[in-house]
């Protein structure tokens, strides 16, 4: 039984939104996400592939990824681990005066998580 809390309107909920949009225009199933899931676990772990460690952080990862909401840290290690390379936030805001207004900010993802690591981030 299905007991998955439907998505908030939330910034973890818009993420997850995000998230399934990219999931279908890329045409990455389920199947598809645990496989570069484990592939990432694996390569991480130095090719060990039967480790009780190796098989928590697979679980863990893809616990992360099947939540109704997530942190901007676990949407871009998503983002990492589908090989996504380069990503461009662009807002468009309207103001209770409708002035309109976009913004926009391009970032790689392998920086991203670079920073997070010297600053003694866990990406999670």
């Amino acid at each position: 039984m299905n007991t998955k809390q439907p998505i908030s309107n939330t910034p973890g909920g818009l993420l997850v939104k995000l998230k399934d949009k990219i999931l279908l225009n890329l045409e990455i199933d389920l199947f598809k996400l645990k496989y570069l899931i484990d592939n990432f676990v694996v390569n991480n772990f130095n090719g060990i592939e039967n480790s009780s460690k190796v098989h928590f952080a697979k679980v863990n990862l893809y616990n992360e990824f099947t939540k109704n909401r997530m942190t901007i840290k676990v949407f871009f290690k998503f983002l990492h681990i589908i090989k996504i390379k380069q990503i461009k936030f662009t807002i468009t805001l309207t103001t209770v005066n409708n002035k309109t207004v976009e913004v926009s900010e391009e970032i790689a993802i392998s920086h991203f998580l670079e920073d997070d690591e010297k600053e003694g981030g866990k990406n999670d």
